[in-house]
This record gives C-alpha cells, structure tokens and sequence, in this order.
C-alpha cells in the first residue's frame, strides 16, 4: 500500500498535498485493514507533500497516530482513515 502510494507520488513530482492525500484515501479503500508500518508510511508521504506553512499541523496529526497506535501490528482502515481526513481537512480549510 504504501509503495503504491510511493509510486504515484513518485510518478507524478506535480502533485500537490491535496492530491497526494486523495490517492492515499482511493488506495485506503481497498483494504479492510493494513499494517501500522504501511500506515506510517502513508501519513509520512502525506506529510512530506505538505506545504510549509501547513508543515506543523500534519505533522502533529502523524505524530498523534503514531503515538496512539505505536504498539499496534495492524490497524483498521478507519484508524488511518481519520488522520487523513484531518489532514485534508487542514490543507484545504474546510
């Protein structure tokens, strides 16, 4: 998951925060449940899409899922879910 998710960002330099987080929901909603690391790995992508001045929000957001689920192996698709509709949320101002 995390990897596709590298490769589109990879496959496309143009793509802005917003974008990137919308190919991480289409990607999301394939699966019922993903491993922390992927999901980690995802918010991290995320996170380093993210324009400057937007930079310390989502870094708090992925800190805090780190922080909640660090001793989780997998995790719902709705644990990853919520942090990356904040994120969303944040970066669009809605």
């Amino acid at each position: 998951m995390a990897a596709d998710l590298a490769a589109v960002v990879d496959d496309d330099l143009g793509l802005d925060a917003v974008s990137v987080v919308d190919a991480a929901l289409g990607i999301l909603a394939e699966r019922e449940i993903v491993s922390r690391d992927e999901a980690v790995w995802m918010l991290h992508d995320v996170e380093n899409a993210a324009p400057a001045p937007a930079r310390p929000t989502v870094t708090s957001i992925v800190d805090g899922f780190e922080t909640t689920y660090g001793d989780d192996i997998l995790v719902g698709r709705m644990r990853v879910l919520d942090p990356l509709l904040e994120i969303r949320s944040a970066l669009t101002g809605n």
